[in-house]
């Protein structure tokens, strides 16, 4: 007679028998262990539910100094902006609010303190679409400084950083122009090669640029 698969089902009961055993002796530490878990999920709900309202309330913050903007009481704007990216550093809004504030300082003259905003965001964001933005703007800070050459090095970081082939073509040719006027002809044709061949949206203008980088040697031959 053909024997069937009947006789392990013992061993199974037998099992499930000792699981149940186990936890009638052990039901201090299921229930203590139950709290934990109870307490872990809580506390992930809760931080969530913390960072949403941060999130919210710098949103709020950044909206009212907007507005401020708008009305031109930029001294009020700069302060309301600075106590914001000090106050919800890591919030998106904050982010934000870094860039309008560069701005407000680059208006001024004050480029140190503009680049030196840009580079703690450029360093502390996780987004490398905020860091290559960030990088960008250090360069147009040095640029606006008159230091060519360390606008050229950013904007060639943030062309690194950036996903984007549109973008990185901007950075590139900003990288270009910084160098060309930092008296680097040799990087700048590199670059304008780089983007001339590339046929993307900085192609035609690169054609242009190596026609006078080129031009200019045999001028003065």
């Amino acid at each position: 007679m053909t024997k069937t698969a009947s006789p392990a089902r013992p061993q199974i009961d037998d099992r499930a028998d000792s699981f149940f055993l186990w936890i009638q002796a052990h039901t201090r530490q299921v229930a203590i262990a139950g709290v934990v878990l109870v307490a872990l999920g809580l506390g992930v709900w809760l931080w969530k539910q913390s960072r949403a309202a941060r999130e919210r309330n710098a949103s709020i913050d950044l909206l009212s100094a907007a507005q401020t903007m708008q009305s031109g009481n930029m001294a009020l704007a700069q302060s309301d902006l600075e106590r914001l990216v000090a106050r919800y550093e890591g919030t998106n809004a904050a982010s934000q609010a870094a860039f309008e504030l560069a701005n407000l300082y680059y208006g001024q003259g004050q480029f140190d303190r503009g680049i030196a905003l840009l580079q703690q965001l450029a360093g502390s964001s996780g987004d490398a679409l905020v860091k290559a933005m960030a990088e960008n703007g250090v360069a147009a800070g040095y640029e606006g400084a008159g230091k060519f050459a360390d606008a050229a090095v950013h904007y060639r970081a943030a062309a690194d950083l950036t996903r984007l082939d549109d973008e990185r073509d901007i950075y590139l040719a900003n990288a270009a122009r910084a160098y060309q006027a930092a008296g680097n002809n040799a990087e700048a044709l590199a670059i304008w090669r780089r983007l001339a061949e590339s046929e993307g949206t900085q192609a035609a203008e690169a054609r242009v640029r190596l026609g006078e980088l080129t031009a200019e040697p045999a001028k003065r031959g």
